[in-house]
């Protein structure tokens, strides 16, 4: 007998396999009897009992789905969240051929639909596919290659390249070959500090080998002594861009933004690239991502992922590219198509041009201009610092514009949180609290081309703002009367100052009555507009906790920072993502620190200025349908409506009604592609 017999007949999990010459058990025997006692019974009894007996028959695990099907709340429960404009919950949602087709109740869907009927666990429920908004495929599955995440220190990132290089037979042999990963963060190590060239020289392995190195928020590349040696001598300066140097001068080995163009990357093969996009593929469809924004499409990106498609048909997830313009080079301006649903399942689109502005965070990056001074106040602890911008507002304006004739989104992107460059690995010097400046440039842009081309209309271009994570007030009723679509990352506002902390605490979290014990408290430092205090908590049996307190005259500008209430008010649209993989890709973790604004390790209190959380709906909804409104994709994605692509994700938790800290902690049950499922089962 078949295996999909057997499932027919009521296999699950814990019965034994019928074997082709078995006699009909007992359990058989029964269904066999009941299913010819239904012939007999009455035409108002029949669909009830089919539903029954459908169910019983479906209770075990499966892995490929009929074609026509019909998927349900557990008994007695509403938990299919449909994501429509009204966010309407009901019992069931049926599929045809990759595509919903009815929701309501039971009774209702499975009207003249001889279909069969799949419930979900009580608790569980039912969304919409996920989506991520902003983040690196192909660097996500180079970040798998090396494991820098476990590294703790600068040598244990070293001998992980050692390990790699003797791991890797033809590598250890071919020593002209370049050795490139992703993934190291010196401000996750207990001794945070930059790395060297002179690093990968103390081991014998990495000795002389040709080794790039990319940082884990994309924004620098730490590389060896012989690749240092095959691109000297080097300019003192370039625009947009920094070069780590020694007290003597001597560049050290890292390279900062537009100083990483210094460095000529090698080729990577189409089957690297390949192995990349299917490794970071089945991680998000585990995790129930069915769209993935990618933030920066290079040429080769492009055109490995065409390959890809026309290859196989389609890709193993859905794709939205960002594509990466480039002020010191010449592509993406030379008449290149726009992607519309590339192959037979239109998974691939690339409608959108990406223009980089300012580095990072945890490479302290390029800082932003203060500006203009009536908008926009000087940092608290620098007055001086203007740091750098890499296109002017006028070349920005000029480029947006160019742009947006053309029919492109144009998406411009700002990190936040970043600092002077100075020759020094002191741990995490003058970090400012900044992107004010870089966001009212953009929306300057915006507004420009909105305002003098009647040809360019901000629903038909959808123009969007990554991260937006430091705005003025000012710029706040901006962004919502331009129609511009702020990008976002929750899981920033939570892990910020976590690399350096056991504990951190944002001063709204500590009670009133405890803030006097830490009016004498010392000072770690000032972060921006943040005083950083260190408190010895003996409830926690001495371990330290860091206290973040906002700094006058500063706080201000504070209250810019991650405030998505004040966007959502604007009118604008939010949609939701975690820059991974500089951030986890868990979309759970997106979705806690949305709501709570706690970090992972703080199970209470209001979390970092809390009247800036958004609602479980908002949030669920910037994880599903603004993401697809955002990728011009609302018409078919993004919600379980009649005439949508079937892409629909099982939680083992009802996220909408749990407790927000069993959020961290539900897991994905079955993740369903074009009506398929892709990941688990039912």
């Amino acid at each position: 007998m078949s295996k999909a017999k057997e499932a027919e007949l009521g296999s699950n999990r814990d019965s034994t396999p019928i074997k082709r010459e078995s006699r009909p058990t007992s359990a058989l025997r029964w269904i066999l009897a009941v299913l010819l006692a239904a012939s007999l019974t009455s035409v108002l009894h029949k669909t009830d009992f089919l539903a029954r007996l459908r169910h019983y028959c479906a209770s075990g695990p499966v892995m490929n789905l009929p074609n026509q099907y019909i998927l349900c709340s557990a008994e007695g429960e509403t938990s299919v969240y449909t994501v429509d404009e009204a966010n309407a919950l009901k019992q069931c949602v049926g599929v045809d051929s990759g595509f919903v087709v009815s929701t309501g109740d039971l009774r209702t869907v499975q009207h003249g639909r001889n279909w069969r009927v799949y419930r979900i666990p009580p608790g569980a429920m039912v969304v919409p596919g996920l989506s991520d908004s902003h983040c690196h495929i192909l660097e996500h599955g180079a970040a798998r290659q090396i494991p820098f995440g476990d590294a703790t220190s600068v040598e244990e990132s070293v001998e992980m390249v050692a390990s790699y290089i003797q791991a890797n037979p033809d590598v250890e042999r071919n020593r002209s070959e370049a050795i490139v990963s992703w993934g190291w963060d010196h401000e996750s190590w207990s001794a945070p500090k930059y790395p060297t060239a002179a690093d990968l020289e103390s081991n014998p392995i990495s000795r002389g080998r040709r080794v790039i190195l990319q940082s884990k928020d994309g924004h620098a590349i730490w590389v060896s002594k012989a690749i240092l040696d095959a691109y000297a001598p080097y300019p003192d300066t370039i625009e947009g861009g920094v070069i780590m140097r020694d007290g003597s001068g001597s560049p050290t080995g890292v390279f900062f933004d537009a100083a990483q163009n210094l460095i000529e990357m090698p080729s990577i093969s189409d089957e690297e690239l390949s192995r990349r996009l299917h490794l970071a593929a089945r991680d998000a469809l585990a995790l129930g991502l069915t769209s993935l924004h990618d933030a920066g499409f290079k040429p080769e990106s492009m055109d490995a992922f065409k390959r890809e498609v026309e290859a196989h048909g389609k890709l193993p997830v859905r794709v939205y590219a960002m594509t990466h313009f480039d002020e010191y080079a010449s592509y993406w301006t030379n008449g290149t198509e726009m992607l519309h649903g590339m192959g037979d399942k239109e998974r691939f689109s690339a409608r959108s041009l990406k223009i980089f502005a300012d580095g990072a965070l945890r490479t302290s990056g390029a800082a932003v201009d203060i500006y203009p001074k009536q908008l926009y106040e000087p940092y608290s602890d620098d007055p001086g610092n203007r740091g750098q911008m890499r296109l002017s507002g006028e070349a920005l304006q000029s480029v947006v514009r160019r742009f947006a004739k053309a029919g492109w989104q144009v998406v411009r992107f700002f990190p936040s949180m970043v600092s002077s460059i100075k020759q020094t690995d002191r741990l995490r010097q003058n970090v400012h609290a900044i992107g004010d400046r870089a966001n009212g440039l953009v929306l300057d842009a915006f507004e420009s081309v909105l305002r003098e081309d009647n040809k360019v209309d901000a629903r038909e271009t959808r123009p969007r703002l990554e991260h937006a994570q430091v705005m003025a007030e000012a710029d706040f009723e901006r962004i919502g009367r331009l129609g511009v679509i702020a990008s976002v990352q929750p899981t920033h506002v939570t892990t910020l100052w976590h690399p350096l902390f056991e504990l951190f605490v944002a001063w709204s979290e500590v009670h009133p009555s405890h803030r006097e014990n830490l009016v004498d408290a010392p000072i770690q430092g000032i972060v921006g507009d943040i005083v950083v205090l260190v408190h010895t908590c003996s409830k926690l049996n001495g371990a330290k906790i860091f206290v973040a307190r906002p700094h006058a005259p500063g706080t201000k500008r504070v209250k810019g920072l991650y405030a998505f209430r004040s966007i959502l008010s604007s009118g604008a649209r939010i949609t939701l993502g975690t820059d991974f993989p500089v951030e986890s890709m868990d979309p759970m973790k997106t979705f806690y620190a949305a709501v709570t604004r706690r970090a992972f390790n703080v199970p209470e209190g209001e979390g970092w200025y809390p009247e800036q959380r958004l609602t479980r709906t908002e949030a669920l909804r910037g994880l599903t349908i603004d993401p697809a409104y955002a990728s011009f994709t609302e018409s078919v994605l993004g919600s379980l409506e009649s005439g949508k692509r079937a892409d629909w994700v099982i939680l083992s938790k009802d996220i909408m009604k749990v407790d927000m800290n069993e959020v961290l902690t539900t897991k994905v049950l079955a993740t369903a592609l074009d009506g398929e499922i892709v990941f688990g089962g039912l």
